[in-house]
């Protein structure tokens, strides 16, 4: 197995500018070929503070582990993971999109003049992508949403409702198997799909 490591640049994403791309650095997707050319078992670790896009390079990666920025101590958290010693049981706080101009916010971004026009209101993120039927790359708590999926009866849904899994709330066994003590607890969202008011 090959370990890629992998992110963004501080020149592509830093404070005081907003990125217009969810690329990642054209050098990097080369180098991931190249290497993926050679090895055909090659898992990305990304470090990037926002979402990239990945469905242009993910064929490439056998798998893509996102460890966004760690900090100071983050090596030995992330060998720990590498290592086998504590499973990856972080779920994606945000939906990663297919491509940049499938956020809302690019309707009204640059903006003029310095000002920023939030034109999409409550709709930001998952609840836009939801609300319209976006099809997204990954989902808002994409990692437990497969597990729940594998493990069959957490998947049965009221006919009215949307479930949303994500973060830790309610122990649930039968995924400690297939995620580790790191799986043992998710969290419901239930959406009532007939509210009169937008949300």
């Amino acid at each position: 197995m090959g370990l890629l490591f992998l992110g963004l640049p501080e020149a592509a994403e830093s404070e005081g500018f907003d990125r217009d791309t969810l690329d990642m650095p054209a050098k990097q997707i080369a180098l991931l070929e190249q290497v993926a050319a050679t090895n055909q078992n090659v898992v990305v670790v990304l470090s990037n503070g926002s979402v990239v896009s990945v469905a242009p390079w993910a064929k490439n990666a056998k798998g893509i582990l996102e460890s966004w920025l760690l900090g100071q101590s983050g090596g030995p958290a992330l060998a720990d993971v590498i290592f086998g010693q504590v499973s990856p049981s972080g779920k994606l706080a945000q939906s990663i999109p297919l491509d940049i101009n499938d956020d809302p916010s690019m309707l009204n971004w640059p903006g003029e003049e310095g000002h920023v026009d939030y034109g999409e209101g409550v709709f930001v993120g998952y609840r836009y992508y939801d609300t319209y039927g976006k099809v997204v790359d990954y989902p808002f708590g994409a990692k437990i949403v497969a597990a729940v999926a594998a493990a069959g009866e957490l998947t049965k849904l009221p006919d009215n409702a949307m479930m949303r899994i994500f973060l830790n709330s309610m122990p649930i066994n039968s995924l400690s198997t297939l995620l580790g003590e790191g799986g043992k607890k998710i969290a419901k969202f239930m959406v009532d799909e007939y509210a009169k008011l937008a949300k």
